[in-house]
């Protein structure tokens, strides 16, 4: 009777232990999962346009082995985004320098000018009534590029763009905002759904307003 008792004792512990390991391994499996389909920041999301109107403009510059030199031609809050993704990319070709005031002879200067980079949330979109919200993000890069040689003297030049798009549910936007950077956590707009019951609500509470009156005179 004993031994019968401790076996069953066993069996079930050694079941619940099943259970809480498969448990454990569903919740690794989902947090992974979930991990997986986590948009990327914003932040990436328009260095990763950027780097695709690098990747088709600057295929094409004459630089060879020199040394060059990175610059801007005005003056833009995202000027240093842009800056580090050129450099990153050039520094796959050869040695790259930032502003050059150390130039020698035979080097060149690579100058960029952002027409446009804009990110931003241009609607909200639910997929049926009462049921998550997802916001479209959308990158919209324009950039122009101009390389000269030690002299000033103009070797090539070329425009690119890019825009990317994507949606993201509504409740992910305040991890992938960057509060430091205004053009980083850009406004999310009002629902359609929002925009119309608004009107009908102030419709129905003038209304019952209205009835009110006449019905206690």
């Amino acid at each position: 009777m004993d031994k019968r008792f401790l076996k069953n004792q066993i069996a079930k512990f050694l079941f619940r232990l099943w259970i809480i390991a498969n448990l454990i391994a569903l919740s690794f499996c989902l947090s992974i999962a979930q991990e997986k389909d986590k948009p990327i920041t914003n932040e990436n999301f328009l260095r990763r346009s950027v780097d695709r109107v690098l990747e088709d403009c600057l295929k094409e510059a004459p630089v060879g082995s020199k040394t060059v030199w990175v610059t801007q031609e005005d003056e833009n809050p995202c000027s240093w985004l842009v800056e580090e993704e050129i450099v990153s990319y050039l520094q796959k070709r050869g040695a790259v320098g930032i502003e050059p005031a150390n130039m020698r002879e035979g080097d060149l200067v690579l100058s960029f000018r952002i027409i446009k980079l804009n990110l931003e949330y241009p609607e909200v979109k639910s997929k049926k009534f009462l049921g998550k919200s997802w916001v479209r993000r959308e990158a919209q890069v324009f950039l122009s590029f101009k390389l000269t040689d030690y002299r000033g003297e103009v070797l090539w030049s070329k425009r690119g763009e890019e825009v990317n798009s994507d949606l993201i549910e509504r409740g992910l936007l305040v991890d992938l905002n960057n509060k430091s950077y205004p053009f980083l956590s850009p406004e999310v707009p009002e629902s359609r759904w929002g925009q119309y019951i608004e009107p009908v609500a102030v419709t129905i509470v003038v209304g019952a307003l209205v009835y009110l009156f006449f019905a206690n005179r």
